[in-house]
């Protein structure tokens, strides 16, 4: 027993030992393979960014060098165009100096941009291309002091001859300056496949040297592996016996995983063949849409085209994919610019918003279509844009049909103004019809107001006879008699005038009283209208807004007006005409109302800014069936024997019309319309009638009097 349980021990004492003696070479087999790999990985990881970092500045250089060699190629196409815009547009010229500076100042940045390259050249070992890029220099030197000859010849000379010299003498400069930009670009495309080259063979160097020491070390590791497996084989034999059966449980797991994973990835084969039907499906639709739809980078590259599109522009689809849009579009080498096509890419930069821009497109057939361009963006996983949705509407057919209706529009207009151009002529003829019509009315009221100066002075001739005949005549008389003669004479005189005064056209407008002309034109109608036994009244009020009345009496001369005075005075004068015909009318024909003494009155009053001036009579006032008529042309209710039609037997039968200033004359019907005309169209107001029933309507006192109101309104 105390044997066994020696032997227990020693057995259990040489396993702790074998244990550790496994452990020792086990970590001592891994320190070695470990160093070794780490020394491995350090050259590898040494030789791959030294590559890494040539290949990445070969690029970066190239990428970068070319990309500003083509800027400085834009940015040379650019000015020219600038150059020839100074030349032929007079109107924009600072601004396209402006637009000089700017670029020339963009080119001298870029400019300098590609001499600091060419130091970093230098120092990388890169072929040098000074002797080339100074050709472009002198050229750049050259085409801009003959570009701005041009500029000269257009503001001192002719601009044809400006135009001519910038074709002939300037183009072969620019474009040989175009061409070694281009030679240039194509110098650097060479000198980084010669670059790239030379980083390919320290790539391949590299990848060699790797080759060696990993097969060095996979001989070293097999041979650390046989050696540290044979000292470790018997002791884990047990224990590779007691894991076998742990190895098989997890086989088992392993195949119910397997059969797990088996069905996970035919469910994701048929997400995979759902996600290429959806493809389809959207494809399909896009191609059955009748508008072209076009997927674009930012650089403006076409990455997808719908059949529309293809069909427009080539009959293939790979003939436009990988173009420029504004290539296949507008068949052009630039992008889009404004005003004449500005860019939805650029326009959606500035603003952050899609706007529907108007474009001319080019088919492949030759024919140009009108468009609707409109983009979308689409974002990447990052939240950033770097694709967008260009899809185009054709708009033709609408730009005809708007073009027609423009043309029709025109035509329209033209008929307008050949209509209006007639009416003008009409309102002359009415205007001269009115003024015969004013003369004869100021001739009957010169007559008028000459009756009683020529009895005077019949008398006055008549008594010279007779004193002679008694013996009465001697030189205080005569004294006497020619002292009255003559105040009758200039009593005439001053009649004359004033009505010549009266009746002069106004040629420039004047401030003055608008009561003191209703005063002026009283008088000059006085003996007629006292002769008809008509009295008249001329009122001014404050009115009062709250109460619809008037509150006081106001000085008329608060009633300052600046106008034409004497159109002002005729369309007056018409209205009182009118009103005295209504009364004597009335007397005749026995109207209900209508008394033995006539009556106007004037009442001039203000409603804020507005200036009003109401004519009231009492003769009957104006049938309702013709009061939408009075106003016009050759609308009349006097007869030739100085009666009127039975539909108008009231006062508006002379308010209709002012052309005659005694019932025996013929109306014309063109007073009202004329007066109506020069309130609205020459003096700016406002004219209208209204029958008045009640006393004392607006200010006037009428006794209970029915008759009709003309009120005339003015901006003060």
């Amino acid at each position: 027993m105390a044997l066994n349980t020696s032997r227990q021990d020693s057995d259990s004492t040489a396993t702790k030992i074998d244990s550790y003696r496994i452990a020792v070479r086990i970590i001592a087999g891994c320190i070695v393979f470990l160093i070794m790999m780490i020394v491995l990985t350090s050259i590898a990881v040494k030789g791959l960014a030294t590559s890494h970092t040539e290949l990445e500045t070969i690029i970066s250089h190239t990428v970068v060098q070319i990309e500003l060699y083509q800027d400085m190629r834009y940015l040379v196409r650019h000015e020219a165009v600038i150059v020839r815009n100074i030349i032929m547009d007079k109107v924009n010229k600072d601004k396209e100096f402006q637009r000089l500076y700017d670029t020339r100042k963009k080119y001298e940045y870029t400019k300098g941009k590609i001499i600091e390259l060419f130091d970093e050249d230098k120092r990388l070992g890169h072929r040098n291309v000074s002797g080339l890029f100074k050709k472009i220099l002198d050229d750049e030197k050259t085409t801009r002091m003959l570009w701005d000859k041009a500029i000269t010849l257009s503001d001192t000379r002719d601009i044809k001859e400006a135009y001519d010299f910038l074709i002939k003498e300037v183009r072969s400069v620019q474009w040989r300056w175009l061409d070694n930009l281009d030679i240039m670009v194509d110098t650097e495309k060479m000198n980084a496949k010669s670059d790239y080259d030379r980083a390919t063979k320290a790539y391949v160097k590299s990848k060699i040297n790797i080759i060696v020491m990993g097969v060095i070390t996979l001989i070293f590791g097999i041979l650390l592996t046989v050696l540290v497996t044979t000292s470790i084989s018997r002791p884990l034999r047990e224990i590779i016996e007691t894991r076998t059966s742990d190895l098989r449980e997890a086989n088992e797991q392993l195949n119910r995983e397997v059969v797990t994973r088996t069905k996970l990835s035919e469910e994701l084969q048929l997400s995979l063949d759902e996600l290429s039907l959806t493809k389809k499906l959207l494809e399909g639709v896009a191609n059955g849409i009748t508008e072209e739809i076009l997927l674009l980078t930012k650089d403006f590259v076409i990455l997808w085209a719908n059949e529309s599109a293809v069909k427009n522009h080539n009959d293939k689809a790979n003939g436009i994919i990988g173009k420029h849009c504004y290539q296949v579009t507008h068949q052009v080498n630039t992008p889009c610019e404004p005003p004449n096509d500005p860019c939805p890419i650029h326009e959606f930069e500035k603003t952050g918003k899609s706007v529907p821009l108007n474009h001319i497109h080019f088919h492949a057939n030759g024919t140009n279509h009108f468009v609707e361009v409109a983009i979308y963006p689409i974002m990447n996983e990052m939240g950033e844009i770097n694709q967008f949705v260009h899809m185009t509407k054709d708009i033709t057919e609408r730009v005809k049909i708007e073009q027609e209706m423009h043309n029709l529009n025109s035509l329209l207009k033209q008929k307008v103004d050949e209509e209006t151009s007639l009416r003008l002529h009409k309102e002359q003829l009415l205007i001269q019809q009115s003024k015969m019509a004013a003369m004869g009315e100021m001739i009957a009221a010169i007559a008028h107001q000459w009756k009683q100066p020529l009895n005077s002075l019949s008398i006055l001739i008549q008594d010279l006879k007779d004193a002679y005949k008694f013996g009465e005549l001697d030189c205080a008389y005569i004294d006497t008699a020619v002292e009255k003669s003559m105040g009758q004479v200039k009593f005439m005189a001053r009649t004359i005038d004033d009505f010549r005064n009266f009746f002069k056209p106004s040629l420039e407008k004047e401030t003055f009283s608008l009561v003191e002309v209703v005063g002026e034109v009283f008088s000059m109608l006085s003996s007629e209208l006292k002769k008809n036994s008509i009295s008249y009244s001329i009122t001014c009020h404050t009115h009062n807004k709250t109460f619809r009345s008037f509150a006081e009496v106001i000085p008329c001369d608060a009633t300052l007006i600046t106008t034409y005075k004497n159109q002002l005075a005729h369309v007056i004068l018409n209205i009182i005409n009118n009103a005295r015909d209504a009364i004597v009318h009335g007397r005749q024909t026995g109207l209900p109302g209508v008394t033995d003494e006539g009556k106007i009155s004037v009442d001039c009053y203000k409603e804020g800014n507005t200036l009003k001036l109401s004519i009231s009579d009492n003769g009957g006032g104006i049938p309702e069936t013709i009061m939408d008529k009075i106003f016009e042309p050759y609308f009349t209710t006097k007869s030739a024997t100085g009666g009127v039609t039975p539909q108008a037997s009231s006062s508006a039968s002379s308010s209709a019309s002012s052309d005659a200033s005694t019932p025996e004359v013929e109306g014309t019907g063109i007073g009202l319309y004329m007066s109506k005309i020069i309130v609205e169209d020459k003096l700016g107001g406002r004219i209208h009638v209204r029958n008045i029933e009640e006393a004392g309507a607006y200010g006037g006192a009428y006794g209970g009097a029915y008759g009709a109101m003309f009120t005339l309104e003015f901006k003060v």
